[in-house]
């Protein structure tokens, strides 16, 4: 198996930051939506599965979660909705 130097470097350079060549599986970075608002958009889903990202995103707006369509329709890919 062949390494570019390139590959070693960035390995060794990991290795002395942070001690570990482990896979970061997280940025760290919060969540934009909370448990709370997932299982509200789960239950729109159930409610009516042919329902658009737009009306869920507007329904989440008055329960004072302010959130981008795209967020919806992602978080609703993730939990299994799609056409």
């Amino acid at each position: 198996m062949k390494l570019s130097f390139a590959t070693v470097s960035c390995i060794i350079k990991k290795l002395r930051l942070e001690g570990s060549t482990k896979k970061v599986t997280s940025t760290g970075r919060p969540r934009k939506l909370n448990a709370e608002a997932r299982a509200f958009i789960e239950d729109e889903m159930q409610k009516d599965d042919e329902v658009t990202s737009r009306p869920i995103q507007k329904k989440l707006v008055r329960r004072g979660v302010v959130v981008h369509p795209s967020t919806v329709r992602r978080c609703k890919k993730q939990q299994g909705w799609t056409l």
